[in-house]
C-alpha cells in the first residue's frame, strides 16, 4: 500500500512541478498618463495639447514649439481591491478570500523640447504595465497564487513635425523593462492521511536587463477648422522573454516518510533556470474633438488587442 502511494504522490508532484498556473490579469494595462487624461477617461488623442501627448499622440506637440521647453511629472497612487469567491468542488461554494491592502505608484515623467517652429523632440518615462495581486499565506486559492507582481518601464523618445498649420505627424520609440515576481504554494495528497497538505513553496523572479523589449509608435493630428480636430495614435505590440531563477522551499507534512519522497523529487537544494513570456498587445485609437476658450468635448473609439489573460506559463 506504502508504495502504491509512492508511485501516486510521485506522479501527482510531478505533474505539479510541470504544469502551468494560471492567473488573472486584473489591473494589467494602465493609462494613468496626466492627470487631465485620466479626468477626461483617456480621451486625448485628438486633443494632445500638453506633454501627455507623448502617450496619447505624439503628433500634438509639433503644435506646442511655442512654449519653449516642457517639463511634466506626476505620479498616481493605485490600491487595487479584489475578493476571491470559492466554487465547487474546491474550495466550496460560500468561500470569500479579500486581496490584501497594496499601493502602486505608477508615475509619467515628460520633457519636450523644441528644435525649431515645426519639429519637437521629447522623451518620456513611465509606468504603462504594472500591479499585482496578494493574498494571505492561508488562503485558499494559494494553489494558484499567493503573490503575482508585474513592473515595467518605459523609456521613449519621439519627435514630432508640423507639415502646415493644420497637420502634424509624431513618430516615437519605447525601450520597455519589466520585472515579474510569482509565488504560489504546492499541494498534494499526503498519502497517510488523505489530505491536501502544503509541502512547498514556490517563487520565480526575473532579473537583469534581458526583460526588455522596444517598440514602436506612431500619431497624427489634423485641425479641421472651427475647433474640431482629429487625432490617431497605433503603439505597436511586442514580446517581453522573462528569464530569471526559480526556487522552492520545503514546507514540512508532518510525516518524514512523505517530505523524503518530495524532497526526492523537487529541487530544494538551489535555485532552478526558469523563464516565461507575455506577449504585450498593440493599442490604436481614433478621436475627434473642440474646443474653444473655455470647453473641451473629446471623443475616441480604441481597441487592445486582448480583452483578458488567459494564462501565464
Amino acid at each position: 500500500m506504502i508504495a502504491t502511494n509512492r508511485r501516486s504522490a510521485f506522479l501527482l508532484v510531478t505533474v505539479l512541478v510541470a504544469a502551468p498556473s494560471l492567473s488573472f490579469g486584473s489591473g494589467f494595462a494602465l493609462f494613468e498618463h496626466g492627470n487631465r487624461g485620466m479626468a477626461m477617461a483617456g480621451a486625448m488623442t485628438a486633443v494632445a495639447d500638453d506633454p501627455s501627448a507623448l502617450f496619447w499622440n505624439p503628433a500634438g506637440m509639433a503644435f506646442q514649439t511655442d512654449k519653449g521647453i516642457q517639463l511634466m511629472a506626476g505620479v498616481t497612487l493605485i490600491s487595487p481591491t479584489q475578493t476571491f469567491y470559492g466554487e465547487s468542488p474546491y474550495p466550496g461554494d460560500g468561500y470569500v478570500e479579500e486581496l490584501q491592502d497594496q499601493i502602486f505608484p505608477p508615475v509619467h515623467l515628460y520633457l519636450a523640447i523644441p528644435v525649431n517652429e515645426r519639429l519637437e523632440v521629447s522623451f518620456s518615462v513611465n509606468n504603462p504595465w504594472g500591479l499585482g495581486t496578494l493574498w494571505d499565506d492561508d488562503h485558499l486559492g494559494r494553489y494558484i497564487s499567493r503573490k503575482a507582481e508585474l513592473t515595467s518601464w518605459d523609456l521613449g523618445i519621439s519627435m514630432a513635425y508640423k507639415i502646415s498649420d493644420n497637420f502634424a505627424f509624431g513618430l516615437g520609440v519605447d525601450w520597455i523593462y519589466s520585472r515579474l515576481e510569482l509565488t504560489q504554494a504546492v499541494g498534494l495528497i499526503n498519502p497517510f492521511n488523505q489530505r491536501l497538505t502544503d509541502v512547498a513553496d514556490g517563487q520565480l523572479i526575473t532579473s537583469g536587463l534581458d526583460n526588455s523589449a522596444f517598440s514602436w509608435n506612431a500619431g497624427l493630428l489634423v485641425k479641421l477648422g472651427a475647433g474640431f480636430q482629429l487625432g490617431g495614435l497605433y503603439r505597436s505590440g511586442f514580446k517581453l522573454d522573462y528569464d530569471g531563477e526559480g526556487s522552492f522551499t520545503q514546507v514540512s507534512s508532518g510525516y518524514p516518510e512523505f517530505d523524503a519522497l518530495v524532497a526526492g523529487i523537487v529541487p530544494f537544494d538551489g535555485d532552478v533556470p526558469a523563464y516565461t513570456s507575455i506577449e504585450h498587445p498593440d493599442f490604436w485609437t481614433v478621436g475627434l474633438s473642440w474646443q474653444n476658450e473655455k470647453w473641451t468635448f473629446s471623443g475616441q473609439y480604441g481597441v487592445l488587442g486582448w480583452s483578458s489573460f488567459d494564462q501565464l506559463s
